[in-house]
């Protein structure tokens, strides 16, 4: 008789109860009937497997076999965190994976550990049919051997780091490495491809696979590429974030200047070169420097830069070819300081519908050498020239007040008013008496504190709405750098189609410090 006819809960309500509860209950349930046993198996299958070390690997292969293994099927996420795997273990992972029949996401945090345990895992991973995304930690030669076998509908790929101290020789591994080379079989699929520290994106190949379907590249800490090679590969690309060793490292002497200009004609050079061509992009996320490097010889709509007094430079030639109809521009104090924001004004704005400014003023000490005092009135009547001239529909405008040296020194030796150790902490005989704080005196609030607290901000947005007929919504927010500060967010934000209805939110502000 089957143990589930003398269960005092229906078979079907036990099934929906599995179906929400959590790990550890449903282990409870597994153990109640063989149903269950068998039923419940893809309840906890449905969140991902974490495998870390051989005691895992081990239980989790076993945990799979009952049932002529069919619970192999209901595995849908894999990841395994790096840890080193005893060749025999390994042995029977590459025998046991094969059944993964259903498997769509798999991570490996450490790639070139886990797939060099024994030399039947890449290709035993190969072996499955299903797999959609990709998570790769520390690729090389192991993580090339499974991507030159597997035929996987691949829809999203990330490649962090390549782990090239593993001492492969192959003459060829810049080549085989390249991510459009490595991911070939999976071309007429991939969507998204995100590298990081990947250092063959630099790299160059004879012929390009094209990957019809993919729209989305995100490259990060790689030196300058050749760009032209991506309108080949990927002619349907749309976003596009890149964030080069060059622009981090960033340097203007006169070798680098010249470097970074040869970097840029090079890459012009062959995009003109190139017989189809992207007609434009939809996103590009980055430094100023970045765009610059790239020489993207196409309309860019909607571009996110970080701008710094170096990278000033090359702001003018990039906007002049992007001309984006959607800029967020981040600034920094040197910046926002300036008595005329000369990037405001720049031809290259004139087709713009939305512009987004996030600056970061640092005030307190001297030593910080800002290039003058503030004038926040000052700036925004600048921006809003600048959106009279391009006829622009939305603006938005975050200004964040990071305090340094002996301000920010008060605000550290304020208590907390919640920290228990001031609050009631019974005098003892024995307890030392208390070390005086240090007196400093606090400097004179400065000019861009002072606006932040006192400003209007409604009146502020009515303005802009007023000497800017085109703009449809306006939205100003003043917040502090440090959770500690005693000033509070502020922001006041409107649009026409809610007939100039302002509100103004005074409400204090929870942020992580950065």
């Amino acid at each position: 008789m089957d143990a589930r006819a003398k269960l005092s809960v229906p078979y079907e309500v036990l099934l929906m109860i599995a179906a929400f509860a959590d790990r550890k209950s449903l282990l409870t349930l597994l153990a109640t009937c063989r149903s269950l046993h068998s039923d419940c198996a893809k309840y906890v299958l449905q969140d991902p497997v974490q495998l870390c070390g051989d005691r895992d690997i081990i239980s989790f292969i076993l945990f799979m076999r009952p049932h002529d293994c069919k619970r192999w099927r209901h595995l849908r996420s894999l990841r395994f965190f790096g840890e080193r795997i005893d060749s025999l273990v390994a042995k029977g992972l590459a025998k046991a994976i094969r059944r993964a029949s259903h498997l769509e996401s798999l991570v490996f945090n450490h790639a070139e550990r886990t797939l060099g345990a024994h030399p039947d895992l890449p290709l035993a991973f190969a072996a499955i049919r299903t797999v959609k995304h990709l998570v790769i930690d520390y690729g090389y030669q192991h993580t090339c051997r499974m991507l030159e076998a597997m035929h996987w509908p691949l829809e999203s790929v990330v490649l962090n780091r390549t782990d090239f101290r593993s001492g492969w020789r192959d003459p060829d591994h810049l080549d085989r490495m390249h991510p459009a080379a490595l991911l070939k079989n999976s071309c007429a699929t991939l969507k998204t491809l995100e590298c990081e520290s990947w250092c063959e994106c630099s790299s160059t190949l004879d012929t390009y696979p094209v990957y019809p379907e993919l729209e989305s590249l995100y490259l990060e800490a790689v030196w300058c590429p050749r760009a032209a090679q991506w309108a080949v590969s990927y002619p349907a690309l749309k976003r596009l974030s890149v964030s080069t060793i060059d622009s981090h490292f960033m340097e203007v002497d006169e070798d680098y200047l010249a470097a970074h200009s040869a970097n840029r004609l090079l890459n012009l050079h062959e995009f003109t070169a190139l017989p189809q061509k992207w007609n434009e992009l939809e996103q590009f996320d980055g430094d100023t420097l970045d765009l610059y490097l790239l020489g993207l010889p196409c309309h860019v709509q909607d571009v996110t830069l970080t701008l710094s007094p170096d990278s000033l430079q090359f702001f003018a030639p990039v906007m002049t070819t992007a001309r984006p109809t959607r800029l967020r521009l981040s600034i920094n104090t040197h910046l926002f300081n300036q008595p005329v924001p000369t990037y405001l004004q720049d031809p290259g704005l004139a087709d713009l519908k939305s512009l987004e400014l996030r600056v970061v003023s640092w005030v307190g000490d001297t030593d910080v050498d800002d290039g003058g005092d503030p004038d926040v009135d000052r700036f925004l009547r600048h921006a809003l020239d600048t959106l009279q001239r391009a006829s622009a529909r939305e603006f938005v405008f975050y200004l964040t007040i990071g305090t340094s040296g002996t301000r920010a020194t008060l605000d550290a030796l304020s208590p907390e008013p919640d920290d228990p150790i001031e609050q009631g902490r019974p005098a003892t005989a024995t307890r030392r008496p208390a070390t005086p704080a240090p007196v400093v005196e606090a400097p004179p609030i400065s000019a861009v504190e002072a606006w932040a607290t006192t400003a209007d901000l409604d009146a502020l947005v009515l303005r802009f709405l007023d000497e800017v007929p085109s703009l449809e919504s306006v939205k100003l927010s003043v917040q502090p750098w440090s959770p500690s500060s005693l000033m509070n967010s502020r922001s006041a934000e409107s649009s026409r189609a809610r007939n100039l209805s302002v509100e103004a939110k005074d409400v204090p502000l929870v942020v992580s410090e950065a």
